[in-house]
């Protein structure tokens, strides 16, 4: 039950007059449509009838409106909704991390490194014109990041290349799609079966965070909390933002480093399991301009800011994650593993090389597109 400022004894008349004014206007405020008010209006109000819990928790709920809006619900069920939410919200352990120097960075686990990087791409295929999936048409990659936030909570975005959703931005000759699917591989699965080992799940395009700069290939979507518990069916690590290069790191690239990326083959997909291939390129370009790309053939040029890599990858990676093996130290001693460096962007206009967006224009994307979210860890490693 929700504690509100006027609290009743055993007989109201016990109120006086104006606590019995306040407490009606506290019952009209949790009657009240979200949608009626600024969520900061809503907060406001908030603070003169809810308890601290309650307070708090309409805070936390600010997440969901931002998803999924704010619909018809009222202040009251959307407080019941958000507890029924966190009581099934996907919790996790902070690792024990010794501190290192102030340019080091840390994974947090380096035994799930390698497995997580390769669970942790998810294919993107096309709907048909009635909504439905196109089981017949995986079109490109997405990823999910990790973000620490307080509470031993995990928020999730998910993450692919702009022009994957928004193609009158890439000069496409195709319509931007109302939505896309994203194929899962499930957890419980038996190799043996004859059934699919896959699933589907819709995402709306427009749930798209796309950056202001205009020139970077990058668009995110923050996972709901009313996703999570979906999530936790299928086989899919989110990547954690410790993992992305630090400034040192990406500024220490050169021309001729070998780097790797996890995606999608279109014409080897899989058939019951999301078949995810490696493909190891190196960095051939680290100019500041912004390159001619395309995102098909006989296309307008788009002019976006990119690295070059060769050789040329392939369409369907588009959005795939990009690595670079680093040392980082973790409790004193220094670990091998992956730093995310990039995420793939288009070819370039004679397919000379593909793009890679760098790590850094993602990075701030999604601090862009979390920022009125409270209690979020943006540290890319440990201090």
């Amino acid at each position: 039950m929700l504690l509100l400022v006027c609290v009743l004894t055993t007989s109201a008349s016990s109120c006086n007059k104006d606590v019995r004014l306040r407490e009606e206007s506290c019952q009209d405020f949790l009657k009240r449509k979200v949608s009626s008010l600024p969520f900061d209006e809503l907060i406001r109000r908030g603070s003169k009838c809810l308890s601290a819990d309650d307070e708090a928790l309409l805070n936390r709920a600010q997440t969901v409106v931002l998803v999924r809006g704010a619909g018809d619900e009222t202040v009251e069920q959307l407080l019941t909704d958000q507890r029924s939410l966190e009581a099934q919200a996907e919790k996790f352990d902070l690792p024990q991390i010794s501190p290192t120097s102030k340019n080091e960075t840390t994974p947090p686990n380096t035994d799930l490194i390698n497995p997580n990087v390769q669970r942790s791409p998810v294919f993107i295929y096309a709907a048909e014109s009635d909504g439905t999936v196109n089981k017949n048409k995986p079109i490109a990659t997405g990823f999910f990041v990790g973000i620490p936030a307080t509470g031993n909570r995990l928020l999730r975005v998910f993450v692919t290349a702009r022009h994957v959703i928004n193609r009158a931005w890439a000069d496409c000759p195709d319509k931007n799609p109302a939505q896309i699917y994203l194929r899962f591989n499930l957890k419980q699965d038996d190799p043996a079966s004859k059934q699919s080992g896959v699933a589907y799940e819709r995402l709306d395009a427009g749930s798209f965070y796309q950056p202001d700069d205009n020139d970077v290939d990058v668009a995110v979507s923050i996972v709901s909390q009313s996703m999570m518990p979906y999530l936790d069916k299928y086989d899919v690590a989110p990547i954690w933002l410790s993992l992305f290069a630090t400034d040192d790191e990406l500024q220490s690239l050169k021309i001729g480093d070998q780097v790797y990326t996890s995606g999608l083959v279109p014409s080897s997909a899989g058939v019951r399991k999301n078949n995810v291939s490696f493909t190891f390129a190196t960095v051939s370009s680290l100019n500041d301009e912004r390159l001619s790309s395309f995102c098909a053939p006989g296309a307008d040029p788009k002019f976006v800011q990119v690295w070059g890599l060769t050789p040329n990858l392939n369409e369907g990676r588009s959005g795939s994650p990009i690595f670079r093996t680093r040392n980082r130290k973790l409790n004193g001693e220094l670990h091998s593993g992956p730093v995310l460096v990039g995420i793939q962007s288009m070819a370039t206009k004679d397919g000379g090389f593909s793009g890679m967006t760098k790590s850094n224009d993602l990075y701030k994307t999604i601090r862009a597109a979390t920022k009125t979210i409270a209690g979020l860890d943006f540290n890319r490693g440990f201090p």
